[in-house]
């Protein structure tokens, strides 16, 4: 893994790696801070470190067990169910210090939960002050069909896109209706968006840019993507095309 590492200039950001975790926690733990060591600022290997783990969890047991094992170096995330009780596991996420993590998709049609359950756990966090990210099935920015898979013969599924997760996480930290962020969730027009200089608009609901950053800093903080080149070359034109002035 080190060697595939690309060296940094003096000074600069190490390469900062998240690692999924299962099994023995502690086990992966030492690891972790083992590769960290050896990868540390002047190594021949390059300059990495792990800061994030990700954990999954179904009770509030488990989040507590699991916690227990991650050193305080590391951030964890830990992926919840969106049916349940998920206010009370976001709240213990809350009370021992971590992040959340909300599947939005899979490989099967059914993988997809519906909108007001992904709602729901995103209000759960504003409500508990837990920064989340969102991973599976983002690789689009607009909700539409698509393939689930990149095999020939890939079932096809309604899947979220990265951009409508982002506009109903802003929505719902700046207090609007849960009812509210379902319909930006659920938006599939990509023309429904209007990128300003200093705002998003969708609908006529206004989202000033301190807004989306206090957002992203606070509650929506990444997604996660297959894809490298999907999200990026998909949102490069919707931004232009959108544009009041289309520029």
């Amino acid at each position: 893994m080190g060697r595939d590492l690309l060296p940094r200039g003096p000074g600069s950001e190490p390469w900062r790696l998240s690692v999924l975790v299962s099994g023995d926690i502690r086990a992966a733990s030492d690891e972790m801070r083992d590769f960290n060591s050896r990868h540390s600022a002047g190594s021949p290997d390059g300059h990495a470190m792990i800061d994030v783990v990700e954990l999954k969890a179904s009770t509030v047991d488990e989040i507590d067990d699991q916690r227990s094992e991650i050193p305080r170096t590391f951030t964890p995330y830990f992926e919840i169910p969106t049916k349940g009780d998920v206010g009370r596991l976001v709240r213990k996420i809350a009370m021992v210090g971590a992040r959340a993590k909300v599947r939005t998709g899979g490989v099967t049609p059914d993988s997809i939960p519906p909108a007001s359950d992904v709602i729901g756990f995103i209000a759960a966090c504003r409500r508990e002050a837990v920064p989340f990210k969102a991973t599976a099935g983002l690789h689009h920015p607009i909700r539409g069909p698509y393939r689930l898979t990149y095999a020939p013969d890939s079932p096809v599924g309604t899947m979220y896109g990265f951009l409508n997760v982002f506009v109903a996480s802003a929505l719902v930290n700046e207090g609007e209706s849960e009812d509210v962020a379902v319909a930006a969730l659920e938006e599939s027009d990509p023309h429904a968006f209007v990128f300003e200089d200093d705002a998003i608009v969708w609908r006529g609901k206004r989202l000033a840019s301190r807004e989306i950053e206090q957002s992203r800093r606070m509650l929506a903080i990444s997604f996660g993507s297959c894809s490298f080149r999907e999200p990026v070359d998909e949102l490069a034109p919707l931004v232009h095309s959108t544009f009041p002035d289309g520029q």
